[in-house]
């Protein structure tokens, strides 16, 4: 199983290494969960892995 960090690395610098990714979901996931395709933080994340 990948994992975002392996994938992306957080770009904020001395921020926790979840930082990133809590910003994109409270940022675009919480809209983008409107949509049964992307209704998760997993389902979310795994759609841009792919």
């Amino acid at each position: 199983m990948l994992v975002l960090t392996e994938i992306c690395p957080n770009i904020h610098g001395n921020d926790t290494d979840d930082s990133l990714w809590k910003h994109e979901w409270e940022k675009h996931g919480t809209c983008a969960a409107l949509d049964p395709k992307f209704g998760s933080e997993e389902l979310y994340f795994n759609q841009g892995i792919q």
